[in-house]
Order: structure tokens, then sequence, then C-alpha cells
């Protein structure tokens, strides 16, 4: 089983990249560009998995 901080890291990460997909977008940009609409719920998705992983 790998460690809490790869899983930690795995969290990080995936913040990071839903900000930089989401930076300079309104709510409304957001909700018109389904490509990043679909990158920001893969990254949700990764969240919830480590997180799940984390409490173990």
């Amino acid at each position: 089983m790998r460690e809490y901080r790869f899983f930690l890291t795995d969290i990080v990460e995936a913040i990071d990249e839903i900000e930089d997909f989401t930076s300079g977008m309104d709510f409304t940009e957001f909700l018109n560009d389904r490509k990043t609409q679909k990158a920001v719920v893969k990254n949700i998705e990764i969240i919830g998995e480590a997180g799940y992983e984390c409490a173990g």
C-alpha cells in the first residue's frame, strides 16, 4: 500500500490542476467549456479516491 504522503500529493496536484484549468474563467465560461468541466470532474474523482485511501 502506498504511504499517505503519496495520496496527499495526489490531492494537492489535483487541486493545483483544477486551479490551473479554471484560472481566469467565470462561471458562465466554465459552463460553456465541456473540456474544462470534464478535466475538473476527473480531478475531483482523483481527490475522492485519494481521500478514500487516506481514510483507509
